[in-house]
């Protein structure tokens, strides 16, 4: 997460590398020992020597659970011994130095002391250790252990950025936004999430993207904000994930991509655990789209009427550009004074009459990406496209939503005209959008 000045992050990366050392192959009998794959071996044997650097990485295993048991008193063990000075002539790495003061502050494998805590990290600061300046900022921001303090924080911060902390430049950035320690700076503040998005930051890269849509600090550039949120998304971060999902569905920076925005919605959607955010939310802006894209094919497959014209373009949340309206109209002679759709209505009635519930159950599950709607919000999409809808449609996405998710028209059609309809506009919409969409992060994204 700090980087060092010769290295960018790249948390896919880290990840690849960490799912090496975890491929187990043999189970050991103790249950401690998860496998006998060379990177964890070597790494024992070269602790049983007393080798600072073997001590670290295998404490670090302990710590995180990587490949070996989590066990907070061994790693605690080892990080000590890594960062006191040794037989083999080490003064004590400052990293584990670091992971000293760290447990010390958790009161992981060993009792919570931010006093002792303090006194390791200094250490570890003295040999210009990036992790360990950075942790003393955290504890005068958060007044643990040392008196609160902000001013004190941001110049710990700036060191730590100084010497390649990519955790610190984020911080810096935020600092600066909000005026913590430092006068508010919406420049500096985009200056400082630039370095640690250029670096690797997945934060720093999601924060300078905000900039680029707001036109915070840097000028207003949705294409660069599109290029940062998804930089950010392409390291898993769950605000990135979600922001460039919606930029993708809205068009925002780019051309609408509904393939792109549910795939990286599905990413969202997969997110949890502590501090994750959105996949919850990911879901629930994932079920009008699926369902949307069941309700179309639906209507043609088991619809007993499939009405003249149709599209998803009917309403605001039917739009598909491949989905032409000429897909629904038979090839008939222009003179043809009563076209009728591909496939009459006693055609349609025979599909619908021969295919039993559970057949259509299994087409429709097939479109269900990410089993996102439940089995009841998919029979209802069947009973919805056994209707005659014609050119009436929803009031919004959400009343379509509720009808899916509880069967019930009382949620209702708005039975006025398509172009009243798309007419209705967001309030604040800026003058130059003149598509009549709109495209409001804070509007479209709870907590942007």
């Amino acid at each position: 997460m700090h980087g060092r000045p010769s290295i960018t992050v790249n948390l896919t990366e880290a990840e690849t590398h960490r799912r090496q050392i975890v491929q187990i192959t043999d189970h050991k009998a103790s249950g401690t020992y998860l496998g006998n794959h060379k990177s964890i071996h070597w790494f024992i044997v070269a602790a049983s020597f007393k080798v600072p650097a073997a001590q670290l990485s295998l404490g670090l295993c302990y710590y995180n659970g990587i490949g070996i048991a989590g066990n907070d008193r061994q790693a605690f063990n080892l990080f000590l011994s890594a960062a006191s000075p040794s037989e083999i002539g080490s003064d004590g790495l400052p990293a584990a130095q670091n992971m000293v003061g760290n447990l010390y502050i958790e009161g992981a494998g060993v009792e919570r002391d931010p006093s002792k805590a303090i006194k390791w990290y200094i250490k570890a600061a003295e040999m210009k250790e990036a992790s360990a300046i950075f942790n003393i900022g955290t504890l005068f921001e958060r007044g643990l252990g040392l008196e609160q303090d902000y001013s004190e924080a941001y110049s710990w911060y700036l060191r730590a950025a100084i010497y390649g902390s990519t955790i610190a430049m984020n911080v810096l950035g935020v600092f600066n936004e909000n005026g913590f320690g430092v006068d508010v700076s919406a420049e500096e503040a985009a200056k400082w999430y630039r370095k640690g998005a250029l670096k690797g930051h997945a934060h720093a890269q999601y924060n300078l993207a905000r900039c680029y849509y707001d036109g915070c600090g840097v000028e207003k550039n949705w294409e660069q904000a599109l290029k940062y949120f998804e930089a950010a998304a392409r390291q898993h971060h769950d605000r990135g994930l979600l922001t460039t999902a919606i930029c993708y569905e809205h068009g925002i920076g780019t051309m609408k991509d509904m393939d792109k925005a549910v795939e990286y919605y599905l990413l969202a959607a997969n997110q949890s655990g502590p501090g994750k955010f959105g996949g919850e939310y990911a879901q629930n802006r994932l079920k009008p789209i699926i369902a949307t894209e069941m309700l179309v094919p639906g209507r043609l497959l088991f619809g007993p009427k499939r009405p003249n014209g149709m599209t998803r373009a009917d309403s605001k949340f039917f739009e598909d550009p491949s989905f032409q309206k000429d897909d629904l109209q038979d090839d008939a002679p222009a003179a043809t004074t009563s076209r009728q759709p591909r496939g009459s209505t006693q055609y349609s009635s025979s599909i619908i009459e021969s295919i039993p519930q559970e057949l259509m159950m299994i087409i429709m599950y097939m479109m269900n990406d990410g089993n996102i709607l439940s089995r009841n919000e998919i029979e209802n999409i069947i009973r919805l496209s056994h209707m005659e809808v014609g050119k009436s449609s929803f009031a919004d996405r959400n009343a379509f939503m509720k009808f899916v998710q509880s069967g019930s028209l009382a949620h209702g059609f708005l039975h006025s005209s398509v172009e009243e309809t798309t007419k209705k506009v967001c309030e604040c919409m800026s003058l130059d959008n003149s598509d009549g969409v709109c495209r409001q992060l804070s509007h479209l994204l709870d907590l942007y």
